[in-house]
């Protein structure tokens, strides 16, 4: 990725009350991407699926914490 994309990139803030589970969100997310979207640019899956993992980190527990699709941005899909 470019110097230019990489601070193009919107930063988020998120407040994080647990940080486990938060790479297994991302990589489930990012599985689900690459299956069900095979279109769309790899930066871009991963981006979608950062920002799944900072939803799953702002509420305690592991796969209690992960998201589902009713609870994220419709622009996530």
């Amino acid at each position: 990725m470019s110097q230019q994309a990489l601070n193009s990139q919107q930063k988020t803030l998120t407040k994080t009350l647990r940080q486990e589970g938060a790479g297994d969100s991302f990589i489930g997310a990012l599985a689900f991407y690459m299956a069900h979207y095979p279109t769309v640019p790899l930066e871009e899956m991963a981006r979608r699926a950062n920002l799944v993992a900072a939803v799953s980190v702002q509420t305690v527990g592991t796969q209690t914490s992960f998201p589902f699709r009713k609870d994220l941005p419709t622009e996530l899909f």
